[in-house]
């Protein structure tokens, strides 16, 4: 490895031991072999940790750092701050990668004069990971498509060839000048992904799979629902006056994707159990619509989408229990009703 690596490849690991051999064995076997490879243990009380520093015993490109758990900003914020390669790419630690990943991604990167590269991803259920099954085998035609800046903030909103995570990118390093991840935050990607996206001229993306994102029922994302899944939502009140003097397209754009962010925080509310919580995260819900109703309007909303603002804002309760439940509401809901107007 020469003393600039032409990539860093920062992973995070939290507790992920059942995952992270396989995590860890995908980056080593990368055909691109000049990479640094930082392993971040955030404090894991399994053997992530062993496991991370058993494959550092066996690659010298590879650093292990060991911290109390600070959460994945920090993590992705450390590995940024000690990184020396020319280019930044991010990995989970129950995640995999294809072996061409940093090879295809630096050839497109650099053969396109772009500041960020941007792969499709296999999405792979957690009860179907297998050392025998070849997740990236199936490829359609390869095919490359670059966008300017604004270009690429709205296919970002619109989440058709990319999401706002962090993971499926390839960076140059100098983006991240003045940018951390907001640590103590869930959801870290839509706090800052736009970002870097907006300080770039250019980003190139190939519709090959690169990235394997697991889903596993025990991750942040798919966790019960608490305070924290209103992360996401609250970005949005960063990134709209971010976006104040931006084009309309691109506004209406970033609107729609906020009022879809909300449709899904109520859902998110409506899949747990019926609780006095439930109730109280619908309040916050509603508030929330009624103080961005306005950028909601300017979406062009179609019918369906405008009576469901109207209906949470005017009818509340009642429309909340009938959206839950849709037809039929159990005669236990009015007892939670009961008890949540008491106290209020």
């Amino acid at each position: 490895m020469s003393n600039m690596p032409k990539v860093s490849v920062i992973a995070a690991f939290y507790n992920v031991e059942a995952f992270a051999d396989k995590c860890i064995r995908s980056i080593c076997e990368q055909d691109l072999e000049d990479i640094e490879i930082i392993l971040i243990d955030d404090g894991s009380v399994d053997r992530s940790g062993d496991i991370c520093d058993e494959y550092a015993l066996k690659d010298p490109r590879i650093t292990v750092i060991h911290q109390e758990n600070q959460g994945l900003s920090a993590v992705r914020n450390k590995g940024i701050a000690v990184a020396k390669g020319e280019y930044i790419g991010f990995v989970d630690g129950d995640d995999f990668i294809n072996k061409k990943m940093y090879s295809e991604m630096y050839r497109i990167i650099t053969e396109n004069n772009a500041d960020i590269a941007v792969c499709a991803r296999e999405v792979v259920k957690e009860y179907e990971i297998n050392d025998s099954k070849d997740f990236f085998e199936e490829q359609e035609p390869e095919e490359i498509t670059v966008f300017n800046s604004t270009e690429a903030l709205k296919e970002m909103f619109e989440y058709k060839k990319f999401w706002v995570e962090a993971w499926d990118k390839l960076y140059k390093k100098e983006l991240f000048e003045g940018i951390l991840y907001p640590e103590g935050k869930t959801r870290e990607g839509v706090y800052t992904t736009y970002k870097i996206f907006d300080k770039a001229h250019k980003v190139v993306y190939t519709n090959q799979k690169l990235y394997a994102y697991v889903q596993r029922k025990g991750s942040i994302v798919h966790a019960t629902f608490s305070k924290r899944n209103f992360d996401g939502l609250y970005a949005y009140d960063e990134m709209i006056p971010h976006f104040r003097n931006a084009e309309e397209e691109l506004k209406k754009k970033l609107y729609y994707r906020c009022y879809v962010k909300s449709k899904i925080v109520l859902e998110e509310i409506c899949a747990g159990d019926l609780s006095l919580d439930s109730f109280k995260y619908f309040d916050e819900y509603r508030d929330y619509v009624i103080d961005h109703k306005q950028y909601f309007l300017e979406a062009d909303l179609d019918e369906e989408e405008i009576k469901h603002i109207n209906n949470v804002i005017n009818l509340g309760y009642a429309y909340f229990l009938k959206y839950r439940y849709r037809e039929s509401t159990p005669k236990t809901v009015f007892h939670c009703i009961r008890r949540k107007l008491t106290n209020r």
